[in-house]
């Protein structure tokens, strides 16, 4: 049986790889249809981000929760309809990369444009517990993304931290994963209680 410090430099690899295939993406391209509240990046395999096959990675900000939904999608050609399968060309870590590389090119453009109304937002996406290279990657991303958010937002009074919520009796059921912020200063709010700083701090989105 692996002990603790075994599992934590397994993982601390596994972050080391995934940081290095980060930094050579696919070319992507922000689709020419998005707009402020729905943002959509596309990028192929093949090099040219319109060409097929390709990946959609969806950014759908709602000011009035106060959340960011990303979806992603996979379309072998242009009839086919939009699978949620992220392997489907075969190169399943450079697809992991680029997928966070648009994450963060966008929240960063996002952070740039709206520095003050951003600070509570909760970013979300969910796998099905089925696909476990699909939560396996899901995990690391949820990871990465928050370390990216606290560096990013360190001059800031806040601190990002993710949960995930799941139901291991349905086998078709998803994995949820909810990266939020918090006052630094304040202590959390028991779950389900509702704070009105956070559902007022997008209203500039509408």
């Amino acid at each position: 049986m692996r002990n603790r410090d075994q599992i934590l430099l397994e993982e601390a690899y596994e972050l080391v790889q995934l940081n290095e295939l980060f930094e050579s993406p696919y070319p992507f391209a922000k689709d020419n249809k998005s707009s402020f509240l729905a943002t959509k990046y596309i990028f192929s395999p093949s090099g040219n981000p319109s060409s097929f096959p390709q990946y959609k990675v969806s950014f759908d900000l709602d000011p009035r929760e106060v959340s960011l939904t990303i979806v992603f999608d996979y379309q072998s050609d242009e009839l086919a309809k939009p699978t949620m399968d992220l392997t489907g060309s075969g190169n399943a870590s450079k697809v992991m990369g680029t997928i966070m590389a648009i994450t963060k090119e966008y929240l960063n453009e996002l952070i740039a444009s709206e520095p003050d109304d951003l600070q509570y937002a909760e970013i979300s996406f969910s796998a099905k517990l089925s696909e476990q290279g699909r939560v396996k990657f899901y995990d690391t991303l949820a990871s990465l993304l928050t370390k990216f958010l606290n560096q990013t937002t360190a001059a800031r009074q806040i601190e990002w931290s993710w949960s995930s919520l799941e139901n291991p009796t349905n086998t078709n059921s998803s994995k949820g994963y909810f990266i939020k912020a918090k006052p630094k200063s304040k202590v959390a709010q028991p779950s389900g209680e509702e704070n009105t700083e956070t559902k007022s701090s997008l209203n500039k989105f509408l």
